[in-house]
């Protein structure tokens, strides 16, 4: 299970370098593992890329959640933009989960909201929406389906993403790794902040 720890001055980053970093330590990741996957991701068109090479882009909420679900589900680093795919589009099916206080917006038209869409709205909001709130989306590989759970003022908002179509479906196992069969990863609130700060906050300071 991954665990957050948060670097001491993680409100510094916003660029790719600097925001791999950020993942890294926030992940418990190695940064060279993250510095391929987000290489493969831009590469294939699905990171913001400007100016001169793939350093000088900034980081969007939209290239942060996908970078921030390829390094939890990646097995195969320089795959990561084809895992990607799939598991960003995960849908979300079942009952509307229950409207959660001050973050309503987060998983709105259900069933089949997206994944990467909840996760981006996450690391978007204002993190003063988060005040009292527990937020943790688990992304289990063993069982191909992601959980998003929210908690605030005594309300329980669950929401379940699982592959739209077999094709899909079989995709995901295909890139599956034997390691994989395991495999929980947890992405906390106190995460979600540290992104939002990356990502929204410095870009709004300046």
């Amino acid at each position: 299970m991954t665990h957050a720890q948060l670097p001491e001055n993680w409100e510094t980053y916003v660029r790719p370098g600097a925001f791999i970093d950020l993942l890294s330590e926030t992940l418990g990741e190695p940064r060279k593992t993250v510095v391929v996957i987000d290489r493969s991701l831009a590469v294939a068109g699905l990171r913001t890329q400007s100016g001169r090479g793939l350093s000088a882009s900034r980081i969007t909420a939209e290239d942060a959640a996908t970078l921030l679900l390829s390094v939890m589900v990646a097995s195969v680093a320089t795959r990561a933009h084809e895992i990607a795919v799939v598991w960003c589009n995960l849908a979300g099916f079942g009952a509307p989960p229950t409207p959660t206080p001050g973050l309503e917006d987060v998983i709105p038209d259900w069933p089949g909201l997206r994944l990467h869409y909840a996760v981006e709205k996450l690391i978007r909001i204002d993190p003063a929406q988060y005040e009292n709130a527990e937020v943790k989306l688990e992304l289990n590989t063993k069982d191909l389906i992601a959980r998003l759970m929210i908690r605030k003022d005594g309300i329980e908002s669950v929401a379940n993403f699982a592959p739209h179509a077999d094709v899909l479906f079989e995709q995901l196992r295909r890139f599956r790794q034997p390691g994989d069969l395991q495999r929980t990863a947890t992405i906390s609130d106190e995460t979600f902040r540290a992104l939002n700060r990356a990502v929204v906050g410095t870009v709004r300071d300046e």
